[in-house]
């Protein structure tokens, strides 16, 4: 690939015109991208150029005139539905690249603990442990709470012009046509006679986990500047707002409370008020799956009671009649099921995890 430095777009300015004032602006373009470890982007072609896909097929994803998506959903733990989208693999190679090259040079706030490499449950968990009061918040639909707007200044923000900025929005996020969406005016583009709608982070493809970070960077910041104004310490965990304590005030969890809902509702997020928990002290405190009342993060005594009883029963009856027993369908579906649980355990508590491990091991599975 050609050697994209200062110099090709100085001389790709020339080729394109004859003004002195556009070759500066160009040249000036390119070399602050080029600082912070951004590829310079000029134009729709340079994107497919960069992602070795063809200029076609990129236009008619940025005018949104081809579906590239299939679309599924799957259950959530508090009920309802999640819809995930997964990308073709031509989308996906064009959204990798993105990833790569552009979110991944990014840091999101540190108070995101999330997505990125060095991040974890546990590290999130061990930033709350000993707490005597906990605040937990959840955002309804995180990801399809992010416009398309949203995700076009953070490339905006990144120094991309405005119509590259546009165009890599377009490419990372998805339009959906709810009822909800068409009576709503933040979800409609402004003066259009047309029933155009914002896009939205679609949940499933590589871009939306960073991005969803760099396009919190404000609430991070607002909820972290809150926390420290009522002696709290805050963490973000994907959409798990955390602020924990160990000064004994509820006036202050409450006010803190009231001025995260209003910071949420002003920067375009609807809080999920059923899962709002306020914890006092004394009670037991999960983080992110973790008891976080001790010095460092424990497994739930439910979680490790299930797995100890899955290894027994798999042990007594078989896999399959276990499965049976407990409405499972796919033995296989199970196997890796438990066998994600046992990791995740080996991950917190190494000890109690490779005793799961070594009784894991010793099952005898069906042949599938």
């Amino acid at each position: 690939m050609t050697n994209r430095n200062p110099h090709f777009f100085t001389k790709k300015s020339r080729i394109i015109s004859n003004n002195p004032a556009y070759q500066k602006a160009i040249e000036t373009y390119a070399i602050k991208l080029i600082s912070q470890g951004l590829p310079p982007i000029l134009s729709l072609k340079d994107i497919g150029y960069l992602t070795n896909t063809s200029n076609d097929f990129i236009k008619k994803i940025v005018q949104r005139n081809i579906d590239c998506y299939k679309k599924f959903t799957i259950r959530k733990k508090s009920g309802g539905l999640r819809w995930i989208y997964i990308p073709n693999s031509q989308l996906n190679s064009v959204q990798y690249w993105i990833k790569k090259n552009i979110l991944s040079t990014r840091q999101p706030h540190f108070a995101s603990q999330a997505y990125t490499k060095g991040n974890s449950v546990k590290k999130n968990a061990s930033i709350h442990c000993n707490a005597e009061w906990m605040v937990k918040i959840d955002i309804k639909n995180f990801f399809e709470s992010i416009s398309e707007l949203k995700v076009y200044k953070v490339f905006l923000n990144l120094g991309y012009s405005k119509f590259v900025s546009f165009c890599l929005a377009r490419i990372c996020t998805v339009q959906i046509k709810s009822k909800e969406r068409l009576n709503s005016k933040r979800w409609k583009y402004q003066r259009t006679r047309n029933e155009l709608i914002l896009g939205s982070l679609p949940q499933g493809t590589v871009t939306s986990p960073l991005l969803s970070n760099l396009c919190a960077f404000d609430l991070d910041t607002r909820c972290s500047i809150i926390a420290s104004q009522y002696n709290f310490i805050y963490s973000r965990y994907s959409d798990d707002l955390i602020f924990t304590s160990v000064v004994k005030d509820k006036k202050n969890a409450l006010y803190l409370m009231r001025e995260v809902f209003e910071s949420l509702i002003s920067l375009g997020y609807t809080p999920n008020y059923k899962k709002t928990s306020l914890v006092h002290s004394g009670n037991r405190k999960i983080v992110t799956g973790l008891v976080v009342n001790s010095d460092h993060p424990t497994l739930p005594k439910n979680f490790k009671i299930y797995i100890k009883n899955s290894l027994y029963y798999c042990k007594i009856y078989g896999p399959l009649e276990h499965c049976k027993r407990i409405g499972f369908k796919s033995v296989l579906s199970f196997r890796q099921h438990l066998k994600g649980k046992i990791l995740f355990a080996k991950s917190i508590d190494p000890k109690l995890g490779a005793s799961f491990e070594s009784d894991y091991l010793k099952i005898i599975w069906p042949d599938t």
